[in-house]
């Protein structure tokens, strides 16, 4: 085989595990630490921006979530990890009622 062929696989393997399943459930307790139900919505999305994650309204019809917030993750030059959290407010819109984490999905490369 190749070397660069080689090197090229090593590389996607190793980008590959830091957006796997194997790094959800530490995604997961990081934004739900942050951003839980009962939480002041000001104080979790504060929170979360502190660790690098930007938040925006949602302003899809009937999608669940009112807050997206993202997070990217680089990883060595080739490619990224998309870090994704959904939160959904109360009726007053003062608190979070709900905390999803998507899956990572890794870009580029």
């Amino acid at each position: 085989m190749d070397l660069r062929l080689q090197f090229a696989c090593v590389v996607a393997v190793v980008l590959m595990v830091g957006c796997s399943s194997a790094s959800q459930p530490s995604l997961d307790h990081e934004v739900r630490r942050l951003a839980f139900a009962g939480e002041d919505a000001r104080r979790a999305e504060a929170s979360l921006k502190m660790v690098g994650f930007s938040c925006a309204s949602v302003s899809v019809p009937n999608f669940r979530a009112d807050r997206q917030c993202d997070r990217i993750r680089g990883y060595w030059v080739l490619a990224s990890c998309v870090q994704r959290a959904y939160l959904t407010l109360d009726a007053t819109h003062q608190r979070i009622h709900r905390t999803d984490v998507a899956q990572p999905a890794c870009t580029g490369m």
